[in-house]
């Protein structure tokens, strides 16, 4: 299994396909990931069982439950796209999982970081079309760790360079959410 196979929070996707006619369990009420992901397998299942009742006759070739699970994973981990650029008539966007992987991979290069979840939106189109985004991400930190304002600029501006250099994306603020401290 690779990190493709992997939500956001370290649950992998055939978990979450594998618990679905159960309770979700205490991870999965509390994961947004993880919420999301079994809304939209559900919806998967339940448009498959339609399609099968549709007719009585249909079976299943073999492969179809790996080709099935291949388009869920691909769908289920992109996330929403975030429109970065629009003029009338179109608009560009990337999904929020590529904007969220870009923006912990320049948090966990920060000393004593480790990004733990990140929310992405957009804001109001510039006159160039560019639309501007803001970021949330919720850190861990290690208890020694010098996380002071100028270490949080420097975070930030990590952030908004990287996904300006590796995205062409304009960000218009980066909200810094301590949500744990660890002791080692």
């Amino acid at each position: 299994m690779n990190d493709d196979d992997r939500l956001e929070c370290g649950r992998t996707i055939d978990s979450v396909w594998s618990s679905l006619d159960a309770e979700p369990d205490e991870h999965q009420r509390g994961c947004a990931f993880c919420r999301e992901a079994r809304a939209r397998l559900r919806r998967l299942r339940d448009l498959t069982r339609e399609a099968e009742a549709d007719d009585a006759r249909l079976t299943t070739r073999p492969g179809v439950r790996r080709r099935i699970m291949d388009f869920a994973r691909t769908h289920v981990r992109r996330g929403e796209q975030i429109p970065v650029q629009v003029s009338p008539g179109s608009s560009v966007g990337i999904s929020e999982r590529a904007i969220a992987a870009a923006v912990r991979e320049a948090a966990d290069a920060h000393p004593g970081v480790t990004a733990r979840r990140c929310t992405v939106w957009g804001g109001e189109p510039s006159p160039d079309g560019s639309v501007p985004l803001g970021i949330r991400v919720g850190l861990v930190l290690r208890a020694t760790a010098d996380f002071g304002p100028l270490s949080q600029r420097r975070l930030r501006e990590r952030v908004a360079r990287l996904l300006t250099s590796r995205l062409g994306v304009a960000v218009a603020t980066v909200d810094l959410r301590v949500e744990d401290v660890t002791h080692g």
